[in-house]
């Protein structure tokens, strides 16, 4: 981490941020804030020279979103604010920020603008990687909401009901020890559920995968936010041609877009099946995997917003569909092939082994009179997991070898009917290898992998 620092910081990308994470080997790295157009070139160099200095070391570097089931995976979060023509970040909330009337302007156009775009926006984060991790492990789930805190929130409510907001006063934070000084409680919070959150002075995009470019993720997001603001400058314009001053004029778009954004604004918890639920009620997009999701860039009317802001032409988002659907059916391809061959070459050739060799315990036993009920017992397990695993292959196995040789078609087979399969023959996978002793097993363990015995 030490050196990738320092080659980081010849480079010119300077990183505040270096730690350790959650899952076992997972580590975080934050480069300072600059241009979207030059961060996200940056983060392709840093992605590089992580992969680099990692052979150096010895190591491999996995830029996976979910090298490992059950624990954390890993993602990026593009951290996205908006100046000025001056410099000032229109989304510097001050200390009264419901006095602020640029500021909640510029926070409800944001609103719309992922309410209104929220297909592009899913489909821009789409990939084989981060259909794993969305929605488990910290990470957010498929449903694009935005995520205000209390605050921001309850200044929307008022203003949509046509009150005046009233600050509540600071709360603090209950630490459980009241010798500790007390701390004022950010009420912007940290909701790590939210997959667009506001976060004091910028909003984080945190879906987008840690193997991908936030150059496409973060477009996406800018000419969102172009959209509704275009829109929103003829609105105050007229305004302001009728007689309105500024603030007011700004109240009203704040209004406006405050409240067409409401069925987005989600401040709760994006693991429960209850926001499931709420968020089908609200008419909200649940694009679960990457297979319907990157069916919407191939949607002229909802990425016509791309083409008439002169960003992207029609064909080069057909061209960009086609190159973004081959990878994802590439990659689970090649996910399909090896976990095949994986049982085929290993894990049913040991249990087989091991099955011969208590086989043969059991039979020895018998011969001289002795009770062998426990080997019996782990012999009927072991032959029902072989079993269990045997079927659901030659399932799985059918289902791969007649997939449609239309792309969106196949993707969508790939997504819906065998991932959900290669997931469970994986469960089945670890059920033998739970059974079967150390040295049989030809493949590494689990807990081997993680921490690197």
């Amino acid at each position: 981490m030490q050196e990738l620092d320092l080659e980081l910081h010849r480079l010119g990308i300077p990183a505040k941020t270096r730690h350790n994470e959650v899952a076992p080997g997972q580590f975080e790295l934050a480069p300072i804030f600059k241009e979207a157009n030059v961060s996200s070139d940056n983060n392709q160099m840093m992605m590089a020279l992580i992969k680099q200095i990692a052979q150096k070391h010895d190591f491999v570097a996995l830029l996976h979103e979910k090298p490992f089931a059950g624990i954390n995976g890993s993602g990026k979060h593009t951290n996205w604010s908006m100046a000025d023509n001056t410099g000032i970040n229109m989304l510097e909330p001050g200390n009264e920020p419901q006095q602020n009337m640029r500021f909640l302007a510029t926070v409800a156009m944001v609103c719309e603008a992922v309410h209104r775009h929220a297909g592009p926006l899913r489909a821009a984060i789409a990939s084989a990687g981060n259909d794993h991790r969305l929605g488990a492990n910290e990470a957010p789930p498929s449903i694009i909401s935005v995520f205000l805190g209390d605050t921001i929130n309850a200044i929307f409510e008022a203003i949509r009901e046509g009150k005046t907001y009233t600050p509540s006063g600071d709360s603090l934070l209950d630490l459980g020890a009241k010798q500790l000084s007390q701390l004022l409680k950010d009420n912007t919070d940290r909701n790590r559920t939210s997959p667009f959150a506001f976060t004091g002075n910028k909003f984080e995009f945190r879906a987008v995968g840690s193997s991908a470019s936030v150059s496409f993720p973060t477009a996406i997001l800018n000419a969102a936010v172009a959209d509704v603001m275009t829109e929103s400058n003829s609105l105050i314009e007229k305004d302001l041609a009728a007689g309105k001053s500024i603030d007011d004029a700004l109240l009203a778009i704040t209004k406006k877009w405050a409240t067409s954004a409401e069925p987005c604004i989600f401040n709760g918890d994006g693991y429960s099946e209850d926001w499931v639920k709420e968020a089908d009620k609200r008419g909200l997009l649940n694009l679960k995997n990457s297979a319907s999701a990157l069916r919407i860039l191939a949607d002229t009317k909802q990425m016509a917003f791309l083409s008439e802001q002169g960003i992207m032409s029609s064909p080069e988002l057909e061209m960009r569909y086609n190159v973004l659907l081959e990878r994802y059916i590439t990659l689970r391809e090649i996910e399909f092939t090896t976990l095949q061959d994986m049982i085929q070459q290993n894990v049913l050739p040991c249990a087989i082994d091991y099955k011969l060799k208590l086989g043969q315990v059991i039979a020895n036993q018998k011969a001289v009179g002795l009770e062998c009920s426990v080997e019996v017992e782990i012999y009927k397990k072991l032959n029902f997991a072989m079993e269990s695993l045997s079927s659901q292959l030659n399932i799985f196995k059918n289902g791969f070898d007649s997939l449609d040789h239309d792309e969106q078609k196949r993707a969508e087979t790939i997504a819906e009917t065998l991932y959900p399969l290669s997931e469970e023959l994986g469960e089945h996978c670890a059920n033998l290898e739970g059974l079967i002793p150390d040295n049989v097993w030809s493949l590494p363990k689990y807990y081997e992998m993680l921490h690197n015995k």
